[in-house]
C-alpha cells in the first residue's frame, strides 16, 4: 500500500517537472518584442513609481529580468510616447487579457503587462487592477496633453512675464528703499560728525579765552606791581628829601 502510494507520488512529481519545463518556454514566447516587462517572476520586495512630469501614476515592482526602477522608466516612456502621438485617441487605452496577465495598450502603444502577483500584493483581482491602471494611464495622457496645448502654454507664458516683470518692479522698489535707507544713515551720521565738531570747536574757543584771560591777568598784576614799587621808591625819595633838609637846618643853625 505504501509502495504504491510512492510511485503514485513519484508519478506526480515527475508530471510537475515536465509541466513546467514544456510551459516556460510558451510564457516567454508569448511575450511581444516590444515588451521590456519579461518574466512572469515579479519581485515582492522592490518598487518603484512610474511618474509622468514629476506626477506619481502608480508603483510597480520589479521582475525576473528586470528591476523595479528599469520597469518604472520603461512604462514612463511608453506613456510619454504615447501622449506625445496626438492620433491616439485618449479612449483608445484598452486592455487586452492573457493567460495569466493583463496587457494594456494606449492605441497602437504597448504600455505595460500587469501579472498575477502585481495583483495579489495588492490585495485585488488581476482584472479589478488592470482597470484601475488603465484609468490612471488615460488620466496622464490627457493631463499631459493638456499642459501641453496651445492655449496652457500661452498662459503659462503670460503667468511668467508676470512674474517676471513683478520681480524686476520689487527689486526696484527693494533698490529705492536701499537708497533712501543709505541715505538716511548717511545723513545722521554726518549730523552726528557736524554738532561733533562744533562740541569740539566751543571747546576749543573756550580754551583759548581762557588762555587769554589768565594772560590778562597776569599783565594786570604785572602792572600792578610795577606802579607798587614805583610808588614805593618815590616814597623813599620824599623822606630821603626831607631827611636831608632836617640835615641841613641843623647844621645852619649851630
Amino acid at each position: 500500500m505504501s509502495h504504491c502510494h510512492l510511485q503514485s507520488t513519484r508519478m506526480k512529481a515527475t508530471a510537475i517537472i515536465v509541466g513546467s519545463i514544456l510551459f516556460l518556454p510558451a510564457v516567454s514566447f508569448t511575450q511581444s518584442p516590444q515588451d521590456a516587462e519579461s518574466g512572469t517572476n515579479v519581485s515582492q520586495i522592490l518598487v518603484a513609481p512610474v511618474k509622468v512630469d514629476g506626477e506619481i501614476i502608480f508603483y510597480v515592482r520589479g521582475t525576473s529580468s528586470f528591476s523595479a526602477e528599469q520597469r518604472a522608466d520603461a512604462i514612463c516612456d511608453r506613456i510619454i510616447s504615447a501622449s506625445r502621438d496626438q492620433s491616439v485617441p485618449i479612449d483608445s487605452v484598452r486592455i487586452i487579457p492573457r493567460a495569466e496577465l493583463m496587457r494594456i495598450f494606449a492605441g497602437k502603444h504597448f504600455i505595460i503587462n500587469l501579472y498575477e502577483a502585481d495583483a495579489t500584493k495588492e490585495g485585488i483581482h488581476l482584472s479589478v487592477l488592470a482597470e484601475i491602471v488603465r484609468q490612471k494611464i488615460r488620466s496622464a495622457i490627457e493631463i499631459y496633453r493638456h499642459d501641453r496645448s496651445r492655449p496652457v502654454m500661452i498662459k503659462n507664458s503670460l503667468y511668467a512675464i508676470g512674474a517676471l516683470i513683478l520681480l524686476l518692479v520689487s527689486l526696484f522698489i527693494l533698490l529705492l528703499l536701499l537708497r533712501w535707507l543709505h541715505r538716511l544713515i548717511e545723513n545722521r551720521i554726518r549730523s552726528r560728525f557736524e554738532s561733533m565738531e562744533n562740541k569740539s570747536y566751543h571747546l576749543i574757543q573756550s580754551g583759548q579765552l581762557w588762555k587769554g584771560f589768565h594772560l590778562l591777568f597776569r599783565i594786570l598784576r604785572i602792572v600792578s606791581r610795577s606802579k607798587r614799587s614805583g610808588a614805593c621808591s618815590k616814597r623813599a625819595s620824599r623822606s630821603r628829601a626831607v631827611i636831608t633838609s632836617g640835615c641841613l637846618s641843623a647844621s645852619a643853625s649851630i
